[in-house]
């Protein structure tokens, strides 16, 4: 039962994409401190196996008894009514992603002004 409960740990991470950096920076451990526990290394607390569970949002009874198909049905359901964690790598590619798009925006503003400017001085120049 106990390399079930691992086994299927790791199953719903990586179903819901997270890594294990991600869940180990959640729970406050080392990266190889995690990767113990998906390889049932280290016997699991019970307050850690609830951490675990409310981490990847699914019930114990999920960890304990692991159905794909359920729980994709209920991240689903959770997609549209709460925030889901966003794991880091995520996160910092979307920082980036917007930090860019403020840059190509401020580009755009700035030519608009300079293209403002040469339109003045083209009209200056044509009137007699």
């Amino acid at each position: 039962m106990k390399y079930q409960i691992a086994d299927n740990i790791r199953k719903i991470r990586v179903l819901k994409n997270y890594t294990q950096q991600f869940m180990a920076q959640e729970l406050g451990i080392s990266q190889k401190s995690y990767s113990n526990i998906e390889n049932n290394v280290h016997t699991l607390s019970m307050e850690r196996f609830l951490k675990i569970a409310a981490i990847l949002e699914v019930t114990p009874a999920d960890l304990l008894h692991f159905n794909g198909r359920d729980v994709m049905r209920k991240q689903l359901k959770q997609n549209g009514r709460s925030r889901e964690k966003t794991p880091p790598e995520v996160q910092l590619m979307a920082d980036r992603e917007k930090k860019l798009l403020e840059t190509l925006i401020l580009t755009q503003q700035e030519l608009l002004k300079t293209q403002e400017i040469l339109i003045e001085t083209l009209h200056r120049n044509l009137k007699p």
